[in-house]
């Protein structure tokens, strides 16, 4: 069953309405819909021309798989959700060279990582997934009903040394009954609606002076009863 939209939502709906009533009833329909998204982004501290998305990648609306993630998670099986778009998508030697931006805070601790491919203008085949660090999955895609891929990546290795991390990944596709990789098929262009990455992420705060002192008073009291 879906979940009733929060008050926050409501109450920014009311708020970008209000500022709608207020403006002149002469405006037109373009110009009201600005007025509406211009109050919209000011609430998140935001501005149109300066923030942005870069040249060159799409930003569609949120794709129906992050939704029926977010309702499935019922349990609480994870606390946070980050899904990431590439930040570049090139093709060498008939591969997808892609990269992502991934920063995470150092209470956030990583469940699962899995890789989202539309496959709506892929044929069928074996794609291998490697890592710089030469950590490969391979996966058959098919004709998936909603034309999505989903593959677990959860092995391949993030570093936690940076506040912020490339994640470089490579993928190579290999017809089906085609022994010769793509045999001089050309390799569709990939936008970053197409290939989404989504971390699952636990907190798990990190413990103040305090905490750490109880904390090392009870791991010696347990140590002393052994």
């Amino acid at each position: 069953m879906r979940k009733t939209p929060s008050t926050s939502f409501i109450v920014l709906a009311v708020h970008c309405l209000l500022v709608c009533g207020t403006t002149n009833l002469q405006l037109s329909k373009s110009e009201q819909i600005s007025v509406i998204k211009d109050a919209f982004l000011q609430t998140f501290g935001l501005d149109e021309k300066k923030d942005r998305p870069k040249d060159g990648f799409s930003h569609n609306s949120v794709p129906d798989y992050l939704w029926d993630i977010y309702y499935d998670n019922e349990d609480g099986e994870f606390d946070v959700l980050k899904h990431i778009s590439p930040t570049k998508i090139s093709i060498e030697n008939s591969k997808w060279i892609i990269n992502y931006d991934i920063i995470l805070s150092p209470s956030e601790h990583i469940i699962h990582v899995h890789l989202k491919v539309n496959t709506s203008r892929l044929k069928p085949g074996r794609l291998v997934v490697a890592s710089r660090d030469q950590e490969e999955i391979e996966v058959m895609l098919t004709e998936n009903h909603n034309g999505w891929q989903d593959i677990d990546i959860s092995s391949v290795p993030l570093s936690r040394e940076k506040a912020m991390n490339m994640l470089t990944l490579t993928l190579k596709l290999d017809h089906q009954g085609d022994g010769n990789g793509t045999n001089g098929w050309r390799l569709p262009v990939l936008t970053s609606d197409d290939i989404g990455l989504i971390i699952f992420l636990e907190n798990t705060p990190p413990l103040d002076k305090s905490s750490k002192k109880d904390y090392g008073r009870s791991e010696e009291q347990r140590t002393t009863r052994r």
